[in-house]
């Protein structure tokens, strides 16, 4: 699959930009320069010009460099949540494919419902531009998946349709990922 990153692709136009920016404020400080006696003003003012875009540049690749290490906070962060739920997790799938549970003490219900909110947060950060569009389609992959095999079980389809009632709370999570629509058709099927 060929995927576009766009963050790359303004980056690289922001560069080119101010590098041309760059290239006309030196051509009119010297074509000033030379048409006008008082050089030390336009000195100045070239100086000022190159020590403004200079700044300018230093504070945009600042902007990404912080955006890049959010956003691999938030992966490690998430990566860290779904290790302590996925033992859990994968005991209520083998639930489903009628395997020995390995966490017996654990309560599916409550399991799920902080599945659901890593979720939802993931998709917040999401939202806010703070986690990249490759990152969360691969996690929303994920969720389909093991929302889909979670729900196999009764219990949990008429938990997460409780759930689905509160949409809100999910940050729409669920309109999102269009469960209100293909809830009884092909998402949830048994």
């Amino acid at each position: 699959m060929n995927t576009i990153n766009h963050s790359l692709i303004f980056r690289l136009i922001l560069t080119i930009f101010l590098i041309l920016l760059l290239i006309a404020g030196i051509a009119y400080g010297i074509s000033q320069s030379v048409n006008t006696r008082d050089n030390a003003i336009n000195d100045a003012t070239l100086i000022g010009y190159l020590g403004s875009i200079i700044g300018l540049i230093i504070t945009i690749s600042k902007y990404w460099s912080d955006q890049d290490k959010m956003q691999l906070e938030l992966i490690i962060l998430f990566n860290n949540k779904y290790d302590l739920l996925n033992d859990k997790l994968f005991d209520i799938i083998n639930k489903v494919n009628n395997l020995e549970s390995t966490c017996k003490d654990s309560d599916p219900r409550k399991t799920f419902q902080d599945y659901l909110n890593l979720c939802a947060e993931e998709y917040f950060w999401y939202k806010r531009a703070r986690l990249s569009k490759q990152i969360f389609k691969s996690w929303e992959c994920g969720m389909i998946i093991n929302i889909n095999k979670i729900c196999k079980i009764q219990e949990m389809k008429f938990f997460i349709k409780e759930e689905m009632k509160n949409d809100i709370s999910y940050f729409k999570l669920f309109a999102y990922l269009k469960l209100n629509e293909n809830f009884d058709k092909e998402l949830l099927e048994a």
